[in-house]
């Protein structure tokens, strides 16, 4: 039986697909992306070690993994990298890499880390408090140019929820 998990990396690669061939003029490719995921286990002497995520179970801790790569022969204004968070999973506060990244509950509109939002207290004031990291949905980068042949990396660990709960969360 499928896990959520498995249709979640499967979206959260379909989402990645723009950033894949991003087409400057002349329609060449310029930035190329590839997702991976992978199972974090702890190893003696408090290292981890990183496995393969197709048999991930419930409550384990998974590292999302994006390399972008300039294929191309001219530098690539601007860049940014965009990270989803699929459905079942529960980003990790303080696991992104680089550090820079902000964040956003729909995908759409992004801040710096942490997320805040205002609530109105029963008294009418207002208060600002800090998002829940299962409300996360996607995590973003500006990483700038990037020179032809130049790749960097982006990061974000997540867990993976109960089937149960994954399946009544909206997406």
């Amino acid at each position: 039986m499928s896990h959520p998990f498995l249709l979640g990396l499967a979206l959260a690669a379909a989402a990645l697909a723009p950033h894949q061939a991003l087409a400057q003029p002349g329609n060449e490719p310029a930035l190329a992306a590839e997702l991976t995921a992978r199972r974090v286990l702890p190893a003696t002497g408090g290292a981890e070690l990183l496995h393969s995520a197709e048999q991930a179970r419930p409550g384990e801790l998974l590292e999302y993994r994006v390399n972008y790569r300039n294929p191309g022969p001219a530098p690539v204004r601007q860049a940014v990298a965009t990270l989803p968070i699929p459905a079942g999973t529960v980003f990790v506060p303080g696991s992104a890499l680089p550090a820079m990244a902000q964040a956003s509950t729909d995908g759409r509109q992004f801040q710096a880390l942490p997320l805040r939002h205002w609530v109105t207290l029963p008294d009418g004031r207002r208060e600002q408090r800090l998002v829940p990291p299962q409300d996360y949905r996607a995590l973003r980068w500006q990483l700038g140019d990037l020179a032809s042949g130049q790749a960097v990396s982006v990061s974000a660990r997540v867990r993976l929820e109960a089937a149960t709960a994954a399946e009544g969360r909206a997406p």
